[in-house]
Order: structure tokens, then C-alpha cells, then sequence
């Protein structure tokens, strides 16, 4: 059978370009426009400070960004790699940090994953339902000469992906806010389901979360409203996303009203004092649950029991 040509977004395929030319996207040009737009819809989710933030941006090639540096499209696919910037889009670079443990994902969604010295780069989104090529240049925000938004040491695949989701999305400024399985119905061809804590009770929630892992699916979460105190005393922060990178279920014994035995399949796991009673208002079977979640912030860690 004949091979169907890639459909590409908007009609948007690759123009012919001149020896030495290097490509500029007209429809998602390095201006203004396309850091600030803010749709109808999206107006009562963004904030006024946020856009504020886009002040004094220049909008540099990557090889004015690392001039004389070393640097790859690709290196290590490590979920170190992916560090959120000024911009309120977590809940897009949690997918990006799932898709961690399972790398061969993005051989799906970069065409061609070298860098493209005319700055033309190709990557594959599931738009409504239909794949389609997102064409994107290699101009990026930059202030001093540093990336504002995503941002990762001498590589730039994520800052590509979160160029092309703002370009689907109109601007940066319009990806503020969002829903995790938007994303993931864009950049995978797997169906999503949300599992909410207000229709499902806590095991139920958990059971669903240790068959998707047996699965191999790729998960994330969010929280709910924090206080600033609950903020600072816990670590973890108000509406925020993180990808789930890891589940345990360690059965617990108790000496003295403290655990002293905790294991886990191959896992040595140190655990600070906890009362048994404090333990049992959430824990009626004696199995100690713990998630192991990565904050897109790459900062700002976790500060309740059994911290690192």
C-alpha cells in the first residue's frame, strides 16, 4: 500500500529553504503575539502578574543561546532534565517527567531527533484526534541570555515540546493552566481517565494507582487547595501537578508503638518514628502507602514523614 503523507498541522509544511537559510515560523513568529494572546476562555485563569513576566523578553536561536557551549537536542532523557520556568504550565511538564522511565515515547514524537542546523524541527501531536506534524523554529524567550520558561542544562527537547504546545495553544500565555490529560491525549495515542477523590474513596484511588503502574501507564497528579501554612509545613504546593513516578506498599510491624520493620521487594526503606495510631488513621490494614513524585519545580520537596 502507498504511505500516506504526514498531515501537518494547519497545512503548515516544511517551505523550501535557501543553502545557509534558516527557517522562521510565520505562523508562531518570535514577537509579542505569540508570548501574550490570551484567549476568551483562558482570560479568567491567567493573571495579570503572569503576563507582567513577559516584560524585557529577547527572543534568541538556540545557538546564540549556548554561543560557544556544547549542547544536544538530546542527551540523557532523565526526568532531571525537565525544570519549569516562569510560566504556570506544571501540569504539562509532569506528563513530559512520566514519560520518564519510558523514553521510547519520544522516538514517536521527534521526526528526527539531531539538531537541524537550518533550525526547522518536526514533532508528532495527536490534535482532535488525528496525528499531526507541529512545525517549530528554534527561536526561544530568553532574558540575559537564559531561557525564562522550561528550562534543563546543555539540551533542549522539552523546551522544543513546550514551544509547540504553546503554538497549538496560540502562545505561552495561553498553556497557563491545565488539565494533565490534555497533554496526554496530545503527545500519546492511549486513552486517559481522571480518577477523582471527591466520587472515589482512598482505596479505591490507591488500587486504580498500583494497577496502572503494573500497566505500565503513565501517571500524574494534583492537589487540592493548601493553605500557605500547609504549604510550608508539608512541601507540597496549592493546585499544583507532579508526575507520579513511583508507587510502594510496605507491610509495617510495630514495637513499642513505633515501626521497626519495614520492607519491600528488593527496597531498603528507613523509617522515622510514627505511632502506631497516627499510622492507623489512615492505614486500617497495616500496609504503609507511599507515592514517590516529582514537582516540575524541580525544588521545593516534600517535608512531611518519611522525607529524604
Amino acid at each position: 500500500p502507498v504511505k500516506s503523507p504526514p498531515e501537518y498541522y494547519k497545512n503548515d509544511s516544511p517551505p523550501p529553504l535557501k543553502k545557509n537559510e534558516k527557517f522562521t515560523d510565520k505562523l508562531f513568529p518570535p514577537d509579542i503575539e505569540s508570548l501574550t494572546y490570551i484567549s476568551d476562555f483562558n482570560k479568567e485563569f491567567v493573571q495579570s502578574n503572569e503576563i507582567n513576566q513577559f516584560k524585557n523578553i529577547t527572543w534568541k536561536r538556540i545557538s546564540d543561546i549556548f554561543q560557544n557551549n556544547k549542547y544536544d537536542l538530546f542527551n540523557t532523557l532523565d526526568v532531571d532534565d525537565i525544570k519549569q520556568g516562569i510560566i504556570g504550565n506544571c501540569y504539562f511538564l509532569c506528563v513530559l517527567s512520566s514519560f520518564a522511565k519510558r523514553p521510547e515515547i519520544y522516538d514517536k514524537i521527534f521526526v528526527d531527533k539531531k539538531i537541524k542546523v537550518n533550525g526547522m524541527y518536526q514533532l508528532r501531536f495527536i490534535i482532535n484526534g488525528i496525528p499531526q506534524i507541529i512545525l517549530v523554529d528554534d527561536y526561544f524567550p530568553t532574558v540575559n541570555n537564559e531561557f525564562i520558561f522550561a528550562q534543563n542544562n546543555n539540551e533542549f527537547w522539552v523546551q522544543l515540546l513546550e514551544k509547540a504546545w504553546a503554538k497549538i495553544n496560540l502562545s505561552y500565555a495561553n498553556t497557563i493552566a491545565g488539565i494533565p490529560y490534555e497533554v496526554f491525549n496530545c503527545l500519546s495515542e492511549a486513552p486517559c481517565e481522571n480518577i477523582s477523590h471527591q466520587r472515589h474513596n482512598k482505596f479505591f484511588v490507591w488500587n486504580e494507582l498500583i494497577r496502572a503502574k503494573k500497566e505500565g501507564f503513565y501517571i500524574t497528579c494534583n492537589t487540592k487547595y493548601l493553605s500557605k501554612e500547609q504549604e510550608d509545613n508539608e512541601g507540597l504546593i496549592s493546585g499544583h501537578s507532579y508526575a507520579i513516578i513511583d508507587l510502594f506498599e510496605f507491610n509495617v510491624a510495630y514495637k513499642n508503638g513505633t515501626i521497626y520493620e519495614c520492607d519491600y521487594e528488593s527496597y531498603t526503606f528507613k523509617c522515622s518514628p510514627l505511632k502506631k495510631e497516627e499510622n492507623e488513621e489512615n492505614n486500617e490494614d497495616n500496609i504503609l502507602r507511599i507515592m514517590k513524585i516529582y514537582n516540575p519545580w524541580a525544588w521545593f520537596e516534600w517535608k512531611g514523614k518519611f522525607n529524604d
